[in-house]
């Protein structure tokens, strides 16, 4: 008689099971990694050697919707201060803090009346890290959501085990106090998932959960007098909710123009802007050509029915930086154009104008 084997369970295909393993992982017995944690920037903070005082401000045009979410910031970290950014420049509230002994400045950054950004600087001697903000939903419109305590919360990382996260995860450490008051039952949270960093603040409580059980049954009764009670934990929104995305790391405070960077990530504003470029040079050449007659800055002679376009992109920021590249585009149909110059708004402060011209 032939026995069948029951087939084996296919485990299925996922991002977190196909992700290739990262070199920059720490490993437990890293012994230079963990001496060098001792001597990094937050490591007074971190020995209980300073509280840590954190001061929050604005981007120069403050939105409806940011001072909600920095009230609800301040809720959410002890010792937070809030001061109006008015026309002062950064650098010069950098130098305010640290005259004031703070050991951190948070910036807001709002565009379009909703908070797009964070901005975490250490001091006195930096780093400063710029994380994407998305996501946010407000204490008010979180559904059976409760209001925190004064007391300190506790604090949970989770995934924070590359090199980058383990500076990043310290850095988040070190705006919260090291002594947090259990009695408070406040917990607050930070998930690394997928380079994604989700914010969460909860409070929690202990309760007793008994089975309902039918008066008439006696063994019932009995059983319930010898076994124990089954206590279970409930947790209670407090919001805000929010979610971070890292753009960069820079060494020291605030520097736009002579900072080094520790880490950018690859898909920053310049690079989606050159990756747009394409987009904005079909949609030229998609529109009838004789809209752009007017636009010509000179007549050129017929090349044919095709030409060969040289294409010079200018990308510049409100920090004066100009990117050069030049791009071959290919056989594309002139109709005797000529030279044309063109501009068109990409956001973010990012201006991008093109020029092309025919290759005889």
């Amino acid at each position: 008689m032939v026995k069948f084997q029951p087939a084996q369970k296919m485990v299925p295909r996922t991002i977190e099971n196909t992700r290739e393993a990262d070199e920059t992982v720490i490993r437990p017995n890293d012994e230079e990694f963990l001496a060098g944690n001792d001597a990094d920037e937050f490591s007074t903070v971190l020995k209980h050697q300073t509280v840590p005082k954190v001061l929050i401000t604005t981007c120069r045009y403050n939105s409806s919707r940011g001072p909600g979410f920095i009230k609800e910031l301040l809720s959410a970290i002890p010792n937070a201060h809030y001061y109006k950014r008015g026309t002062y420049e950064l650098k010069k509230i950098v130098e305010y803090a640290n005259n004031k002994e703070f050991t951190s400045v948070i910036v807001v950054h709002t565009n379009r009346r909703e908070p797009d950004a964070l901005l975490i600087i250490g001091l006195p001697d930096g780093p400063t890290a710029h994380f994407r903000l998305s996501n946010l939903v407000l204490r008010k419109d979180i559904k059976n959501h409760g209001n925190p305590t004064s007391h300190k919360p506790e604090l949970v990382l989770n995934n924070f085990t590359t090199r980058l996260g383990n500076r990043i995860g310290r850095m988040i450490q070190s705006l919260f106090p090291q002594d947090p008051n259990f009695r408070g039952r406040r917990v607050v949270t930070f998930h690394n998932q997928r380079d994604f960093i989700f914010f969460r603040h909860h409070r929690y409580i202990f309760e007793v959960k008994e089975k309902k059980e039918d008066p008439k049954d006696k063994k019932s009764k009995a059983l319930k007098e010898k076994t124990p009670k089954k206590v279970i934990a409930r947790l209670q929104e407090c919001g805000p909710r929010f979610t971070l995305k890292l753009v960069s790391l820079q060494h020291g405070t605030f520097d736009t123009k002579g900072g080094e960077f520790e880490w950018v990530h690859k898909d920053s504003r310049v690079a989606k802007c050159l990756k747009s470029i394409d987009f904005a040079i079909r949609c030229y050449h998609s529109f009838p050509q004789d809209k752009f007659a007017e636009g010509a800055l000179s007549a050129a002679p017929d090349v044919g029915p095709f030409g060969n376009f040289s294409c010079l992109f200018m990308l510049r920021s409100s920090e004066a930086q100009i990117l050069n590249a030049n791009i071959w585009l290919g056989p594309v149909k002139s109709q005797a154009l000529g030279r044309y110059r063109r501009g068109c708004r990409l956001g973010a402060g990012l201006d991008l104008m093109f020029e092309a011209s025919p290759m005889v």
